[in-house]
This record gives C-alpha cells, structure tokens and sequence, in this order.
C-alpha cells in the first residue's frame, strides 16, 4: 500500500478504556518522569483518566506529547503501537449514544476484536466533567413473559419483546471515560449501543443484555441470566419499563 493511503493511529489504554489518536497528533512518545508529573523536568503532564471524567490512573504509565498550540503532553497507562486504520472495521455512533461520548469521541475501530474509541484532540486539551449521573428505574406489572437477570445482587426483569440477545462482555465492549450509570459501549452489528448499569454499578458485569428500544440498541449489565419467566412465577423480581427508562 502506498505511504500516502495510509492511515496511522496511535492505539493507548488511559483508564482502561482503550483510544486511538491520529499519528500526526502525537510528536513523541515518551517515559515520564518519576512521580509521572513533567516529560524531561519542565513539560507538564496531564492525567488522561482524570482529564476525561474517571480515576487517577495508577503507576507512572506513559507519556503522549501532542501536537497542539501550547504543546501538551498526557500520561496514559500503556501505549500499544501505531497501527494503520485503513482497513478497520468502523461501527457507526448511533443517535443514543452520540451525546453519551460527545465531545470525547468522535468515532471508533475495531483492531483484532477490540473496541477502540477514536478520541477527539479537542477533548484532551479542554477536558471532560465526571459523570455521576444513574439511570432511573422505572417499574410496571409484568403482562407478558420476562427475561430475568441479576445485577449487582439484585433480581431485575425485562419483557421479552424489547430483548435482542444475552452476550458475555468480550472486547467487543469498551469501558466509558467516566463513571456513572453509562458504563460504556459494546459492538453489536456494525454499530454502537451503549451499555447502562442499572443497579448502582461503575463497571459492566459478565454479561450484557441487548435490547432494541424504538429501533435503536443498548445494552445493560448482568452477572447472571436466570432465563425467561412468566408473570406468575417472576418472585420478587422488578419488571422494568425500558421503554419510559429510555425513550
């Protein structure tokens, strides 16, 4: 392939959410210094999870100085390499989850499996508020047969219509940059849906239940799947109205 067709990005983890920048974003990868608070004794470091609404990352990690005016640098937590993008599957941001990753994220790869987020250079420079925000429940007398699932110990139940399928969190998901009920996005059919914790959870659990809501999907974390059920013998399981919760 011709150098000119060519589309280099440089792949990094910063609290584990994986992101990719434009080569020509980066001037030089570089060790920090120790403590992991300058590049070189003078040019500053910025935290990128912190930057980016999540934890301090742990460690001294790596350094990323970028090509802006002043010159910046962030500290991330590894860097995987450059990689070309031209032959990359690119799932499509859907309407949902556009403001969810707005400004942070402009669009996204996937490299061997994994869901990269494509990281918007103006985002890193202005920074990013911590997410806090949770997702209300809202609860509806179960009519029809349920699919039960449990999260973060609790018994929740959604109606069958709105489920697609029950997947484990593979790399096909991508953790968010902050906290909050939206704990990231997963892959599904060349598209991204976004992935809710609905009980008070920061992470996504081993599983993920797609759901398909007035035409779009999204996903929400589970450690268990008990399987379908019928109204009468539901126990105490709280049947959800996705359908209020999301519209």
């Amino acid at each position: 392939m011709d150098t000119l067709e060519r589309k280099l990005f440089v792949f990094f983890e910063a609290g584990g959410v994986r992101y990719a920048l434009p080569a020509v974003s980066v001037i030089e990868v570089a060790v920090p210094d120790e403590g992991g608070e300058t590049v070189r004794g003078h040019l500053g470091l910025r935290d990128l999870s912190v930057v980016l609404g999540g934890e301090p990352e742990p460690g001294v990690g790596a350094a990323l100085v970028l090509d802006t005016s002043p010159t910046r640098a962030i500290r991330v937590g590894k860097v995987h390499g450059a990689f070309d993008v031209a032959g990359m599957p690119t799932p499509a941001l859907t309407r949902r989850i556009i403001p969810l990753l707005s400004p942070a994220v402009r669009g996204a790869f996937v490299r061997d499996g994994a869901l990269v987020f494509e990281l918007e250079l103006d985002a890193v420079t202005r920074g990013l508020p911590k997410q806090t925000r949770r997702v209300e429940l809202h609860i509806q007398q179960p009519k029809e047969s349920v699919l039960v699932f449990v999260s973060n110990g609790q018994r929740l139940a959604v109606p069958l219509p709105w489920v697609r399928q029950v997947v484990p969190t593979t790399q096909a998901f991508n953790r968010a940059p902050g906290r909050g009920g939206f704990v990231g996005a997963v892959e599904h059919r060349g598209a991204l849906s976004p992935v809710f914790h609905l009980a008070g959870g920061d992470s996504a659990e081993c599983l993920l239940v797609l759901l398909e809501v007035k035409g779009e999907g999204l996903a929400v974390s589970a450690a268990l799947a008990e399987g379908v059920k019928s109204a009468e013998r539901l126990g105490e399981a709280q049947v959800l109205d996705v359908e209020r919760m999301f519209s």
